[in-house]
């Protein structure tokens, strides 16, 4: 094992723009000669905590993902590895350093990333965007392939120093157990604000409404999210409201539709066409909200909408659907250009 050249506290909060929550930062120099010398020593320091890796996009490192069958998310030109099993996080953090093409890494040890939205001023308009945060207890480190330093981010200083200690030990060669289990994070929370800004229903009618951040849908490509969405829920698909711009893809599919208030509205989906017709609405999610209804076929209505935008009143509709759901029916809307599912129980 090589040795720990030092320790320091960072002052600066730029960490704290990549995850809100990250008020504390160390950072830990190594003796490596080379930076690729570091994947054994950030192996043992992770020990068996590793929650959650974040990596820069490459087409290399997905192929390699796919070929392991290791399960992932591409969401905002990132790939999100949740609870990697021990050989996935030997691959992905050995291979950090052996590789080119991702030049940082963030390991998130003991607990996964937390996602919240948050509503931002973006020019003259608010939007709301998937941001992601540290758990209670949890600690990330932050890697950068052509340095021989870890940063270590959390909550608040005994948090981070406590971490370094250990990892100091683990260094050592000293088994230094931390958690007996992983923690996962808990489903995005939806709040009524962001469900008025997107004229969906309040939460006070339904016995709840959650939601599922996705990997990030494709104008060219199927949708990577296609089979996370199928996962939601497994019970009959019988309705999707969507775009009538898909009219000619639901005919080629032999999916019966029919057109109000300029929404195509469909029969029920069959099994093994679920996931094609979900990619493609998926995809669609990127110009306008898609209802997806399951158990039973909702009642529906519509209102025309309210200060719409001029592009917006080029490429949508002028209405919105407003549901109602039956007594142990589900509806997932795809929302936030596609980032987000919105889940209604």
């Amino acid at each position: 094992m090589s040795k720990i050249e030092g320790v320091e506290k960072i002052t600066e909060d730029f960490m704290m723009e990549i995850i809100p929550n990250a008020a504390s930062t160390m950072e830990i120099v190594f003796d490596w000669e080379f930076s690729d010398d570091g994947a054994d020593d950030i192996l043992a320091i992770c020990g068996n905590d590793v929650a959650m890796v974040v990596m820069e996009y490459d087409k290399h490192l997905e192929a390699a993902l796919k070929e392991r069958g290791t399960p992932y998310q591409y969401s905002g030109h990132e790939i999100f590895v949740q609870m990697p099993s021990l050989r996935d996080a030997e691959f992905l953090i050995g291979g950090f350093y052996v590789t080119e093409g991702v030049s940082s890494m963030s390991v998130f040890l003991m607990k996964e990333a937390q996602p919240k939205l948050l509503k931002v001023q973006h020019k003259k308009k608010t939007e709301w965007q998937p941001h992601f945060y540290l758990q209670d207890e949890g600690i990330v480190l932050f890697l950068m392939d052509d340095q021989a330093v870890a940063l270590v981010c959390g909550q608040n200083d005994t948090v981070t120093k406590g971490f370094v200690e250990v990892a100091k030990r683990r260094l050592a060669g000293e088994r230094v157990p931390l958690i007996d289990t992983l923690g996962e994070a808990e489903p995005l929370e939806i709040t009524d604000e962001l469900l008025i800004d997107l004229n969906l229903p309040i939460s006070a009618s339904f016995e709840s409404v959650t939601g599922k951040v996705l990997s990030d849908p494709s104008i060219i490509k199927e949708s990577r999210a296609r089979g996370e969405i199928n996962a939601i829920y497994t019970d009959e698909l019988v309705q999707v409201i969507t775009s009538e711009d898909l009219d000619d893809f639901f005919k080629k599919e032999k999916i019966p539709f029919r057109k109000e208030n300029g929404w195509l509205v469909s029969e029920a989906i069959p099994e093994e066409k679920r996931e094609r017709i979900l990619s493609r609405c998926h995809n669609e999610a990127l110009i306008e909200l898609t209802f997806l209804f399951y158990g039973s076929t909702p009642k529906v209505s519509y209102e025309k909408k309210q200060n719409q935008r001029f592009w917006n009143k080029l490429m949508s509709s002028h209405f919105h659907p407003v549901f109602e759901l039956n007594e142990g029916s589900k509806c997932i809307v795809l929302a936030l250009d596609g980032q987000v599912a919105i889940c209604y129980e």
